[in-house]
């Protein structure tokens, strides 16, 4: 058996020679040179001149793009926020129309309450000053000078309707009947005048009794030097 010595370059990759289908290495085939790269069917290649003026074109698209897109970006944002200021300020205007007009409610129905209680309060004023007019008379009457019925002329049909007239009874004229039925004329003078000085404060004390009553039952409408 011989050996086999090689003394090629050892770093080389050896690539296996293929074989047929019988078994036998077929030969290798030789490596073809690099063909030029020719453009596809129906492509032509660019000249330098057109490339030059593709590049001429970005270059001035980019060159007046560019402001415009910041024009037009600035423009829009403007245009937001006018809008957003433009729905603020309705929103605005809305809510204080709403709060105004709640206001203008509220002032109209106080125009109306004040309106109201100033009605009330004048027809309050008015009977109140009538009731203190009344009791103030009726003490005066008592103190100054008065004149009354004729008592002289009474007779006992004239006492007993004086006596129905002022809600007496038969037993308040007692003295004046009695001195009537004696023939007594002055005694029945002087029981009639005092029988009427009595009529006269019991009427005083109950109009300032009423004026007073009236004052509590309408306070509300009436200041605080007439309550006092």
């Amino acid at each position: 058996m011989s050996s086999f010595t090689y003394d090629g370059p050892r770093n080389v990759l050896c690539i296996p020679a293929p074989m047929s289908g019988d078994g036998r290495i077929q030969p290798t085939p030789e490596p073809t040179p690099n063909a030029p790269l020719t453009p596809e069917p129906g492509l032509e290649p660019l000249s330098t001149t057109m490339l030059e003026t593709l590049l001429i074109i970005e270059t001035v698209a980019l060159l007046v793009g560019a402001p415009l897109l910041a024009l037009y970006l600035r423009e829009r944002v403007k245009t937001l926020a006018r809008e957003a200021t433009d729905k603020a300020l309705a929103d605005y205007t809305h809510n204080q129309n709403q709060v105004l007009a709640g206001i203008n409610a509220a002032h109209e129905r106080r125009l109306r309450e004040f309106g109201l209680f100033a009605g009330k309060q004048h027809r309050v004023y008015a009977r109140m000053y009538q009731l203190v007019r009344m009791a103030a008379d009726g003490y005066r009457g008592l103190i100054g000078l008065y004149r009354g019925p004729n008592f002289k002329e009474y007779d006992l049909l004239d006492i007993r309707e004086y006596v129905k007239r002022n809600g007496l009874r038969d037993s308040d004229a007692g003295a004046a009947i009695s001195a009537f039925e004696k023939g007594d004329s002055h005694a029945k003078l002087r029981a009639m005048d005092d029988l009427d000085f009595r009529v006269r404060r019991r009427d005083a004390d109950n109009a300032f009794q009423r004026a007073k009553n009236f004052a509590a039952i309408h306070g509300l409408y009436l200041s605080d030097e007439v309550r006092a």
